[in-house]
């Protein structure tokens, strides 16, 4: 197994492209970093709050300690952003509210890590759920373009044109809140 590269030498040796690519990264992140000469560059120009969350995810230590909370924090931060749109259609399920609360409590140090489990098993069973219904929308969009209606097909496509844009913009603003926690990418 090839060893990954480590520490602040190595950091500073490898192009953000190469580091990536010693890390795992998606195939997509790494061609995105191709024209960056250096970390800080590309971290200052990321739009991708996702990319730099499993980014920091690498770095973070291990489950309970500082740097590990940190990231739990900085992740629910950027959960919230979607928090009001769960309570618009589920307004009676508050599971992912108290996960959030749990994972925000988990930075902070006043919950442990077996409370942050459950609060973690809740959420998922909600976020099945709400998987579960996207699914059945985007089933339903498909067969409205597949029945020929033109309409509904065209309703299908702006919608998910919209959900796109809106998708960009919520990476956009946890790339923004990432860097609030990490102003530069961490390393060891």
């Amino acid at each position: 197994m090839r060893q990954m590269a480590r520490g602040p030498q190595a950091k500073g040796k490898m192009k953000p492209k190469e580091m990536l690519v010693s890390l795992g990264a998606c195939s997509e992140a790494v061609e995105w970093a191709q024209p960056f000469k250096s970390a800080n560059a590309a971290w200052k120009d990321c739009k991708r709050g996702d990319w730099m969350l499993w980014y920091c995810s690498k770095w973070a230590g291990e489950i309970g300690s500082p740097e590990r909370r940190k990231l739990v924090g900085v992740a629910a931060a950027c959960a919230r952003l979607a928090l009001p749109i769960w309570q618009k259609r589920h307004p009676w399920d508050d599971r992912v509210e108290k996960c959030l609360i749990a994972c925000e409590g988990y930075a902070q140090g006043t919950v442990s890590d077996s409370e942050l489990r459950l609060g973690r098993a809740d959420a998922a069973a909600a976020a099945y759920a709400a998987a579960a219904a996207a699914a059945y929308a985007a089933a339903a969009a498909y067969a409205a373009a597949a029945a020929d209606d033109a309409a509904a097909a065209a309703d299908a496509a702006y919608a998910a044109a919209a959900a796109d844009d809106a998708r960009k913009r919520v990476l956009a603003q946890c790339a923004d809140i990432v860097r609030t926690h990490y102003p530069s990418p961490p390393a060891k």
